[in-house]
């Protein structure tokens, strides 16, 4: 068996070896410096070229700040920045080869350092690390201390109208025409971070009329109404004891992360722009009020939501693992979670379907994702002793991901190993077509734990809870904004 693995080594380091020859032989780079053109380094087949010119930085070691993965059942991560080129997940194969192109383009070497506590080395000044992939809510307060570079400030490095950047979310946790922190194809918790609703086409079929939900969706009636009408006759007490629990049946499975998932795809914010970019406040009006209090009433009604949080102490992680108990075992319709979650619907053996998040009516244009904390950003400290090689390399370690990286986890994760049919797979790039963030949120600490409180505790009195929070995030919201008025 040794000799087996070491011969598998040496094979996946020759064919890595060949990949990094090609890849200097497609790059116009070379020691000395610039290029002269913009057509460098074209990943095989792709047919794209990226418009930045290659530099020679003399074997330079780029280091990133980056998050200790978490490599469990429960929250599946790959790694965004360093990668196993032996490794049987494509995903972690097209790390490593999109690292190869930038080696070959730049003459760089990549290494991820997850040890590096952010705020205490710029606080000191150190020049550390040169970037940085971390959680958006990592790195708020270097956010808000000023510690992070106005990446706008190299627009003639960074492409960030073009597809390979998240415009939706980045341009919501913009402020004053500056990003400080950006989400793209690079950054593979942020395409498992998308919120999404998985379906048990068993219990679909068996309890629920078999709706046509895809068509709903092509249709544009796939609203969180029609969602409750499909879902509600599904419950059932099936030991007949009049006590609805963890054993019975249900038409939904949620957490109460549910609260933000849907409030956010039926088109609700805290924090909008008018056409000055200028931050609009809005707490608790009437729609938001409604949407809030729907939502909880459903996650409260035992008749037909089985509610995570009651069950969250009955076994390692209950709060997400009972709903996965029932889906698997035909005892739920619809689930709410993540894209990454699918990871374990690849161990069930029933039949399931993917769908966007429902949205609020059929006037509703789109199909809106909220995107998960467990998203990563991309950010460049004002202690690099060089930002324009930073630049250089977040721009095209994203630019080279649309063509390794994302479309190993959409092509070949999502849609070829999770997705059960080809409905599924266009409702993935439906999913993908328009996922947002909300200032308004991610600014506040305080807010993610009061909403789903609320939930918790069955609590529909958002007026009253909007009228005392309002001030409070208010002046908590303006105080992180001085960074971006600067």
């Amino acid at each position: 068996m040794d000799t087996i693995n070491t011969f598998r080594k040496v094979i996946a380091v020759c064919m890595a070896l060949l990949l990094l020859i090609c890849a200097v032989a497609c790059s116009n780079g070379g020691s000395g410096g610039e290029t002269s053109g913009g057509d460098v380094t074209v990943p095989p087949d792709s047919g794209r070229s990226s418009n930045v010119q290659a530099k020679d930085y003399d074997g330079y070691t780029f280091v990133f700040s980056d998050t200790e993965l978490h490599l469990n059942k429960y929250d599946h991560k790959f790694p965004e920045i360093e990668a196993d080129p032996t490794s049987d997940e494509a995903v972690e194969v097209a790390v490593y080869k999109r690292n190869d192109y930038l080696r070959a383009k730049y003459n760089v070497e990549i290494v991820s350092d997850t040890e590096l506590n952010i705020d205490n080395i710029l606080a000191a000044g150190d020049d550390v690390f040169d970037a940085s992939c971390n959680g958006p809510y990592e790195t708020k307060s270097a956010v808000q201390n000023g510690f992070y570079l106005d990446l706008r400030e190299y627009d003639s490095v960074f492409n960030f109208d073009e597809d390979w950047w998240w415009d939706a979310s980045n341009s919501e946790i913009a402020y004053n025409g500056r990003y400080f922190q950006v989400t793209g194809d690079a950054n593979i918790r942020s395409l498992g971070s998308v919120n999404v609703t998985f379906f048990n086409k068993v219990v679909l079929e068996d309890f629920a009329g078999n709706a046509d939900l895809y068509g709903l969706v092509d249709s544009g009636e796939w609203t969180f109404d029609k969602m409750l009408e499909i879902a509600r006759p599904v419950g059932l007490d099936l030991n007949g004891d009049s006590v609805y629990d963890e054993t019975d049946r249900y038409g939904f499975a949620n957490n109460n992360f549910g609260v933000i998932a849907y409030f956010y795809s039926q088109g609700c914010r805290f924090i909008t722009k008018d056409d000055d970019g200028e931050v609009v406040f809005s707490y608790g009006d009437k729609k938001q009020v409604e949407v809030l209090t729907k939502i909880v009433e459903v996650l409260n009604d035992t008749r037909y939501t089985l509610y995570g949080e009651k069950y969250k102490n009955l076994m390692d992680n209950g709060r997400v693992l009972v709903g996965q108990a029932a889906f698997a075992e035909d005892r739920a319709l619809f689930t709410t979670d993540l894209m990454s979650r699918g990871l374990l619907m690849r161990a069930i053996e029933q039949d399931y379907g993917i769908l966007p998040m429902p949205k609020y009516d059929t006037n509703q244009k789109e199909y809106i994702q909220y995107l998960h904390g467990n998203s990563s950003f991309m950010s460049v400290p004002y202690t690099c002793s060089d930002p324009d090689r930073s630049a250089r390399i977040l721009e095209d370690m994203t630019f080279y991901s649309t063509d390794t990286v994302r479309d190993a986890y959409t092509e070949i994760l999502v849609k070829e190993k999770m997705a059960r049919d080809e409905n599924s797979k266009r409702m993935v790039d439906i999913i993908y077509s328009c996922v947002t963030f909300d200032m308004g949120y991610f600014g506040i600490g305080s807010m993610d734990g009061d909403l789903r409180g609320m939930a918790d505790r069955n609590d529909t009195n958002f007026t009253s809870f909007f009228a005392s929070k309002s001030k409070l995030w208010e002046r908590t919201l303006s105080n992180y904004l001085k960074a971006f008025e600067k």
